[in-house]
C-alpha cells in the first residue's frame, strides 16, 4: 500500500545511503539528472542562443503524451507491470508524493521544468523594465541563502514541535497529512516573506551570506 509507504532501517549507515542515492525524497539518482539538464538547457539558450520555441513545443507534447500514458493502466503496466503498477503512478504522478520517484513522474517533471522556465523568460523579457521584476532580481541574489534557510527553518520547527529524538511514526503523526491547497497558501506566504526580506536587506548588504562565501570561494580557487 503507497500510502502506508515508510522506509526500512532509515536510521542506519545503509538505509541512510539508499534513501539518499536511489528511493528517498530527491535521491540522488534520479535527480542528479534534472541538475544536468538544467546546466545544458543554460548552455542551449544563453549561450548558444538555442530555439526556445522548440524546446517549449517539444515540452508540452511530451508533458500531454506522458499524461496521457498516465491515466491508463494497462498501458502502464505493460511498460513495466512489476515497478511501474498503475496504483502507485496514479497516486504519485501530480500529488506531493514522490516516494519512489518512477521514471514517467520524473519526465514529467523535466517537461514541466521546461514549459516553467521558458515561459517566465518570455514573460520576463515583456516585463523586464519594470520595478517588479528589478524586486525579483534582488530576491535572486539571495536564493542560495533562502533555499538553504527554509529547510533548517523547517526542521527546527519539526523538532520544536515534536521534541528530539523523534521516530519516523510520530514525525508522520503529526506532519505530511497537509493538504494541497495548505501547501500552496503556504508556498505562497512563505514567498512574500522572502521577497520582503530580501529586498530590505539588500539595501544593507549586496548578497546573501552564503552567496558571499560562495563568490568568495571562487574567486580563491580562480587565483590559485
Amino acid at each position: 500500500d503507497v500510502k502506508k509507504y515508510q522506509y526500512i532501517d532509515l536510521w542506519t549507515p545503509i538505509g541512510f545511503f539508499k534513501s539518499l542515492f536511489f528511493n528517498g525524497w530527491n535521491p540522488v539518482v534520479p535527480w542528479i539528472g534534472l541538475f544536468f539538464w538544467g546546466m545544458y538547457l543554460g548552455i542551449y539558450l544563453f549561450e548558444e542562443n538555442g530555439k526556445r520555441e522548440s524546446i517549449f513545443i517539444f515540452s508540452i507534447v511530451g508533458f500531454i503524451i506522458l499524461f496521457f500514458i498516465s491515466q491508463f493502466p494497462k498501458i502502464t503496466s505493460t511498460i513495466h507491470p512489476i515497478v511501474m503498477g498503475a496504483h502507485i503512478l496514479k497516486d504519485s504522478f501530480f500529488s506531493v508524493n514522490q516516494l519512489p520517484p518512477l521514471p514517467l513522474y520524473y519526465f514529467l517533471s523535466i517537461f514541466f521544468a521546461n514549459i516553467l522556465l521558458i515561459s517566465m523568460l518570455y514573460i520576463g523579457e515583456q516585463i523586464q523594465n519594470s520595478k517588479c521584476i528589478d524586486s525579483l532580481v534582488i530576491m535572486g541574489r539571495y536564493s542560495h541563502t533562502i533555499y538553504i534557510f527554509h529547510i533548517y527553518i523547517g526542521i527546527f520547527i519539526c523538532l520544536f514541535r515534536l521534541g528530539f529524538p523523534i521516530s519516523e511514526a510520530d514525525f508522520f503523526e503529526k506532519w505530511g497529512k497537509e493538504s494541497i491547497e495548505f501547501m500552496w497558501c503556504f508556498t505562497i506566504f512563505s514567498f512574500i516573506i522572502f521577497f520582503i526580506m530580501s529586498n530590505i536587506l539588500s539595501k544593507y548588504f549586496k548578497l546573501g551570506p552564503l552567496e558571499y562565501l560562495v563568490k568568495k570561494f571562487s574567486e580563491k580557487s580562480n587565483q590559485s
